[in-house]
């Protein structure tokens, strides 16, 4: 992909908000390119967790084809989640088992990690860009939000994921902007709106909206506004269910 005549790829930067200026910081897997670097979550070691699916390719945002595993809505397995580690600069590979891994987030105790699956929304594997490209939803496909459990390796080398899921059916097209509030409640939005669901699924509260919600953050001195953003609006919620708070 080429911006400004310069070779862009998909990955992870930092921002200065004092200079302008931005630093890649991991934009490949051994030399393969990223498909969509989609969301992330940083722990307290450091660690950055993201996902990787296959959206960039299937609305043309990039030029050069998929050179990391994919799946589309039938395969049993395809699109990968990795742990980056900026202290070493190792990427690991840490779930292959979704079709398109989405949202992303972890609890404060970090004993469980929580991956979107927006399967349900996929395209097609037409290779030639001149074709019309697009991510159709399939209601009976896959869009969920899938819970691991967090293990540490015994060298202390990074941490691993076992036991995986389900937790989540969404009602309304797939979960996207994945996070979870500072008491363990995980918030996800699907369609026009955001719900609330407890660690096990159970869904406590729907916000709804009358636009496509695709991302959210919690601002305020106590954590506890939450600025939905989408597709034709922005909305303000102002409640007791608190972020956790940015380390």
């Amino acid at each position: 992909m080429s911006i400004g005549g310069r070779e862009q790829r998909t990955g992870i930067a930092t921002f200065n908000t004092t200079t302008n200026k931005t630093t890649t910081i991991v934009n490949n897997y051994y030399g393969f390119y990223f498909n969509c670097v989609n969301d992330l979550v940083v722990d307290s070691k450091g660690d950055i967790w993201f996902t990787d699916p296959m959206y960039s390719w299937f609305n043309a945002l990039v030029d050069t084809p998929p050179q990391l595993p994919t799946a589309l809505i039938s395969s049993s397995s395809g699109s990968q989640t990795y742990r980056f580690r900026p202290s070493t600069g190792a990427v690991t590979v840490v779930d292959d088992s979704m079709v398109q891994p989405n949202g992303i987030a972890m609890p404060p105790d970090e004993k469980t990690l929580y991956i979107a699956e927006s399967g349900a929304v996929s395209g097609t594997w037409d290779y030639n860009l001149t074709t019309i490209h697009g991510s159709r939803f399939n209601h009976t496909a896959k869009r969920g939000v899938y819970a691991f459990t967090i293990n540490d390796a015994p060298n202390g080398s990074g941490r691993y994921l076992t036991n995986r899921h389900p937790i989540y059916l969404t009602q309304d097209r797939t979960p996207d902007g994945l996070k979870v509030a500072a008491n363990g409640y995980v918030v996800t939005a699907s369609g026009k709106g955001v719900n609330v669901v407890d660690p096990v699924g159970t869904l406590l509260v729907r916000i709804q909206t009358n636009f496509s919600v695709q991302n959210y953050v919690w601002t305020g001195r106590e954590y506890d506004d939450l600025w939905i953003m989408g597709r034709g609006g922005v909305q303000r919620v102002q409640w007791n269910l608190t972020g956790q708070v940015l380390k």
